[in-house]
């Protein structure tokens, strides 16, 4: 079975997101899907304001297809073609992990193959004993505070110190949307991190929304978002907000066993 998704959505993950959730909803038995080709519907995509109209001119004019950029598919002769549309929100790991819903997202994720130039990029050493932490401040707190209610660097930095007071785990794999958080948690801890170029000065204000609209047509932030969900998909324990970007950890990983919310 070969499955074209047109899918919509906010940020990357968001947009991947929705693609994932319509195959599951769609199609009865994942496991006959031999290929899978998503893209964005650009014509559903302008809903929003001109910021996000002025984005999906520059796909248009300059990039084609950004999931080209990570993702290593083929647009055959597709025998289900789907029209993606946001079916539901995970809010918490710990009520996804072990159901059947996730088993079925994890076997659609495998179907899909992430380019070399990606992969090539994850740290070797991040494994099952690594404790990934994801922050995820900036824009959401003004965008998405309803869901967020609120948080800090300071947060990840007492949660964090907990969760290594009471688990063997020395590794610390750390993704950042903000430089801020980033050099706090080094004064802090011993970690791991990737050299991303798609990071906010600081965890709260500035227009980091409008960052990600003006950049999400370029390689650079794809590839960057990408290497930093699959890095904490490779690791043991997740410390987390609501995202979907550590939600596609999840449908990804083979390792992630333990979970904590903030």
């Amino acid at each position: 079975m070969n499955v074209l998704v047109k899918t919509m959505g906010g940020g990357i993950f968001s947009i991947f997101t929705v693609a994932i959730q319509q195959i599951l909803h769609s199609v009865s038995n994942v496991e006959d899907i031999e290929n899978i080709y998503i893209e964005i519907d650009k014509s559903r995509q302008v809903y929003s304001n001109n910021k996000l109209i002025e984005w999906v001119q520059k796909i248009e004019n300059e990039t084609g297809n950004p999931f080209d950029f990570v993702l290593e598919q083929t647009n055959l002769q597709p025998s289900t073609v789907l029209i993606a549309s946001p079916i539901k929100t995970y809010g918490n790991h710990e009520g996804l992990y072990g159901t059947e819903e996730l088993k079925k997202l994890q076997i659609i994720c495998s179907k899909i193959k992430i380019k070399k130039n990606v992969l090539n990029k994850i740290k070797k050493d991040i494994d099952k004993n690594t404790i990934g932490v994801h922050v995820r401040l900036t824009d959401m707190l003004e965008h998405h505070l309803d869901k967020h209610k609120g948080g800090s660097t300071d947060e990840y930095v007492y949660h964090l110190k907990n969760i290594t007071s009471n688990n063997n785990f020395k590794k610390i794999y750390v993704a950042s949307d903000n430089k801020f958080s980033l050099q706090k948690l080094k004064e802090n801890f011993d970690i791991i991190h990737n050299d991303a170029n798609n990071l906010s000065k600081t965890e709260y204000g500035g227009d980091y929304y409008g960052y990600q609209l003006g950049n999400m047509h370029r390689e650079f932030f794809w590839v960057d978002s990408f290497v930093d969900m699959l890095s904490l998909s490779r690791c043991g324990i997740l410390l987390y907000k609501l995202s979907n970007l550590n939600n596609t950890s999840l449908f990804f990983s083979k390792t992630l066993t333990k979970f904590y919310k903030i």
